[in-house]
Formats: C-alpha cells, sequence, structure tokens
C-alpha cells in the first residue's frame, strides 16, 4: 500500500514560517498522520506487505515519528517506509 501521510497537525501549528493561507490548504487537502491512523485501523490489512507513507511535509512531519506511528497501529508483520523526497 502507497498512502500520504503529509503532516502533523501540532508541527503544522508551530511552523511560524509558513502563511496561514498555506497551513489553511494542507490542512484541508492533504492526509494528516492521526487521520491516516484511524483510517488504517478500519482495514482489513491481512494481505499487505508493506505500507509507504508518500508526500511527507519537509516543514510539518517527522519521518521517524511517523513510521513508529504507523507500525504501531498495523502491528508486526507489515513493513512501513516513507518514500524517498524527492
Amino acid at each position: 500500500m502507497a498512502i500520504e501521510a503529509n503532516y502533523d497537525d501540532e508541527i503544522l501549528s508551530r511552523n511560524t514560517r509558513l502563511p496561514d493561507t498555506v497551513v489553511k490548504r494542507v490542512r484541508n487537502s492533504h492526509m494528516e498522520i492521526h487521520r491516516l491512523c484511524e483510517y488504517l485501523r478500519k482495514l482489513d490489512l491481512s494481505a499487505c506487505k508493506e505500507i509507504w507513507l508518500l508526500h511527507l511535509s519537509d516543514a510539518s512531519s517527522n519521518e521517524g515519528l511517523f513510521i513508529d506511528l504507523v507500525e504501531r497501529v498495523v502491528g508486526p508483520g507489515i513493513t512501513v517506509r516513507a518514500a524517498p523526497r524527492g
């Protein structure tokens, strides 16, 4: 599975470099990591072997934290990775 995990709301809220219009756009059009985790909890992942997190934001995400959060949700047996940036 490949799925967007663009930002963490807490990190985004602390980012003072981004204009309010950008923050609003991100919140309205990108996947927040905790929303993603809730979504994954609802899925049947019995046939899933890997989850690739896509589109992590340079300014409002944390790759290690995101991988850890998703690993906790999906449990052992599913490899969680972040796609390379760029």
